[in-house]
């Protein structure tokens, strides 16, 4: 049996019905917890990390997390994000049920930091966007210099960056 998740427990103590449908969720359904968030009311949502990024609730329209038996979803005030501090190797703020949650990928190391919702209004400044913005922008930068190193005689899609080591690399 699937548990339900915080947001219909939530509902149901307020006294709606799973026969109901609550403005902003989709038609109740045991399978997926009880109620879910419509895309359009996910989308009006802010989330923080718990070092403080902001992140759009449209972030989280792509499905959710099942790890360690936890649903990690907005409904549960726990969706997670890939963390943009890739140097990271340990961080303290992090979930620790997500401590050792990491996959490698040709990218570095990832890392999952899961977000609870806000009040604080949404803005770009401060927000995950922005600090992934500004690791594709030094991504860019460092192929500028790693095609000047290579006489502009290399393809870049024959190349990755590599966020934790923070180096342009290779693939054949």
């Amino acid at each position: 049996m699937v548990e339900l998740n915080e947001l219909t427990k939530r509902l149901l103590a307020e006294g709606w019905k799973p026969e109901d449908t609550p403005p902003g969720t989709k038609e109740y359904f045991w399978f997926y917890g009880g109620w879910t968030y419509t895309r359009e009311a996910l989308a009006a949502l802010t989330f923080e990390t718990p070092c403080g990024l902001l992140v759009k609730g449209s972030h989280f329209g792509n499905g959710d997390m099942a790890f360690q038996g936890i649903s990690w979803q907005p409904e549960n005030d726990n969706p997670v994000v890939c963390c943009p501090r890739f140097d990271l190797d340990f961080c303290p703020m992090r979930h620790p049920m997500l401590w050792s949650n990491s996959y490698d990928s040709r990218s570095g190391i990832v890392w999952q930091c899961a977000c609870h919702q806000t009040n604080r209004p949404y803005t770009y400044e401060g927000s995950l966007d922005e600090a992934h913005d500004q690791v594709w922008s030094e991504s860019d930068e460092l192929w500028k210099i790693f095609q000047a190193k290579h006489n502009g005689r290399i393809c870049r899609q024959h190349c990755h960056y590599d966020r934790t080591a923070k180096k342009m690399v290779r693939r054949i």
